[in-house]
């Protein structure tokens, strides 16, 4: 992402390139280019990040490499490497990458009773089929259903 497809005054993002083995390309799916909702609370925090940047005009990546001045993002694999993993193994989840926190994420909206085609949105996806194929974790009506059956059983 670039400074440039925030619109902090809309709070909303446009996701318009992905980088897939260091290159700059396209997204994958016209799902992918609809703007995406930012929460105000996201905003303070990016907007924080930015006054602290030394890249932080339009054209500049939100998280620039200060290796390649600026005209690269940091190397995902490296943050994965240095941190996600760390502090996943630290937390006792085992070794999580990037992809385990678009399943939490799903998981999360579909906990909150976030309607499919909703998440089908915010997830990016191109249909509600790619969507189901992600994990829905222990929603509390699952886990409320299940101990009215433990408890008929056990009473």
């Amino acid at each position: 992402m670039k400074w440039g497809d925030f619109d902090f005054v809309g709070n909303t993002i446009m996701i318009q390139r992905a980088i897939v083995g260091g290159k700059v390309l396209s997204v994958k799916t016209d799902a992918s280019e609809a703007p995406l909702p930012l929460d105000e609370s996201l905003i303070r925090l990016l907007l924080d990040w930015r006054s602290k940047s030394q890249f932080n005009s339009d054209t500049d990546w939100v998280w620039a490499s200060p290796h390649s001045g600026g005209e690269m993002p940091l190397y995902f694999n490296a943050i994965q490497r240095d941190y996600i993993i760390p502090a996943s193994v630290a937390a006792g989840l085992g070794k999580i990458g990037w992809h385990s926190f678009r399943h939490t994420y799903r998981s999360w909206m579909n906990a909150q009773g976030t309607p499919l085609g909703i998440q089908k949105d915010l997830m990016r996806h191109s249909s509600i089929s790619m969507t189901t194929q992600y994990g829905t974790g222990v929603v509390p009506a699952m886990r409320e259903a299940n101990s009215r059956v433990v408890r008929m059983v056990i009473q």
